[in-house]
């Protein structure tokens, strides 16, 4: 579990989150994201990772994803 409490703490953390194409995973990485965390994200389902890759650089975060 990842605790944030600032913005400015959240840019030097790196999170690597695996069932990150749906539920908790995708639910996490969308608020560490904006707390703005640079993330991993790795998942089976590649079309759903890539998307939600997408929206999470459409809104200024930093992440890659791994499949």
């Amino acid at each position: 579990m990842v605790f944030i409490t600032s913005s400015k703490r959240a840019q030097l953390i790196v999170v690597i989150i695996t069932g990150a194409s749906s539920g908790i995973g995708e639910a996490t990485a969308k608020e560490l994201a904006s707390k703005g965390a640079k993330l991993v994200l790795a998942a089976r389902r590649e079309e759903r990772i890539k998307t939600l890759q997408h929206a999470i650089q459409f809104n200024g975060g930093v992440c890659i994803h791994y499949r």
